[in-house]
């Protein structure tokens, strides 16, 4: 196993799982034969494609790094998992948040540590291991431009406004995030600019008092002229907002918003008909794949147990299945019609002889 033989041929005695996992991870990411790449890669179909990554084609995107060290770290008893998140973001002035995009997602792998190897974690850890090569200096080309990166974050909060206040605005936030605001601000001003106006009005009622011994009514009160400019202002700000949105969706509709996804997060392509049924028919009647084991692995398994049930005929039918969808997913190899009635044959016919050895009773694996 490559893991044993990298482990083997250290200098320096590796005491705990944390010294055994960082030195995997290390040959990973500083090893000059392994190389970080967005680009699809031509892999060969009849070997696995993390086999194929190690050992032919040493390039890649961070997930088949993260998925060649998990399964290196198995290979060696060591408890590990796959992570797929994100990693990296970058703060957004005008909105006072963080802003994640689509290209800082990543994967990177967790080492789980047994209890008493660390000593600030007694009861054990999970070690977050990152073995993929030069991915900062891809990132950091971007550009340094100020002017690139203000237009950046103002359409980045344009794109946070329109889906807050536009898409997802109902009735209960427009009360709250819009009316309820407007209208503490509205009253903000109003009193700071109706104290002298209240002021004078007093001074001019005290003096008709004194004149004609009797307080006069006035029909135009200083309550229904603040009614009437607080509703003023209220117009007005959903007027500007109505313009903000407006001036977003012409940003959107130029085509300000990119709508390409980045190679690496390309969806994946769907699995053939044949496939997906003897998928199935594992599930159902032999045994399903284990988590540290490969599709060609598990094939092999299946082979062995065929020929030990006296089914040597259907041996090579696994690796045959396993091949076709490994030439259709990895490879772009999309089967004829006829080869693709063919698996399916073989598939069925599996299925066939596993039903007259379930009445003989045939133990599966």
């Amino acid at each position: 196993m490559l893991a044993e033989e990298i482990l083997a041929e250290a200098e320096v005695a590796i005491e705990g799982t944390a010294e055994q996992a960082q030195m995997l991870c290390d040959f990973l990411k500083n090893s000059p034969k392994f190389d970080y790449s967005l680009t699809v890669e031509s892999r060969n179909p009849k070997l696995d494609p993390i086999v194929d990554f190690l050992t032919e084609n040493p390039q890649g995107n961070c997930e088949y790094f993260s998925s060649a060290l998990t399964l290196m770290l198995r290979s060696v008893g060591i408890r590990s998992r796959m992570i797929i998140g994100y990693q990296g973001s970058e703060w957004n002035p005008l909105g006072g948040y963080y802003q994640i995009r689509q290209q800082d997602a990543h994967s990177w792998t967790e080492a789980y540590i047994p209890p008493g190897e660390l000593e600030d974690m007694p009861s054990g850890a999970w070690l977050r291991l990152d073995p993929t090569p030069g991915r900062m200096q891809i990132d950091e080309q971007e550009s340094s431009w100020w002017i690139t990166r203000v237009y950046q974050q103002m359409r980045n909060y344009t794109e946070f406004l329109w889906a807050n206040y536009v898409i997802r605005l109902d009735s209960r936030r427009q009360r709250e995030d819009i009316y309820s605001r407007v209208t503490r601000w509205g009253n903000s001003i109003l009193d700071t600019f109706s104290q002298p106006l209240r002021g004078a009005q007093s001074a001019d009622r005290e003096d008709e008092e004194d004149e004609t011994g009797e307080q006069q009514a006035d029909s135009t009160s200083p309550a229904s002229g603040m009614r009437w400019l607080r509703w003023l202002l209220v117009t007005l700000s959903l007027l500007a907002l109505a313009v903000g949105v407006w001036w977003a969706r012409l940003l959107h509709r130029a085509g300000l918003r990119s709508e390409d996804a980045s190679p690496a997060h390309r969806p994946s392509i769907p699995e053939r008909p044949f496939y997906r049924r003897w998928k199935r028919l594992l599930a159902h009647h032999i045994t399903l794949r284990q988590p540290a084991e490969s599709a060609r692995q598990h094939a092999a398994s299946i082979s062995r147990w065929l020929v030990e049930c006296g089914l040597p005929d259907l041996a090579d039918a696994p690796y045959r299945l396993v091949d076709a969808h490994y030439a259709h997913v990895f490879g772009g190899i999309t089967p004829s019609a006829e080869a693709e009635a063919e698996l399916m044959a073989t598939v069925k016919s599996v299925e066939k002889a596993l039903a007259s050895g379930a009445r003989r009773g045939l133990k599966t694996p």
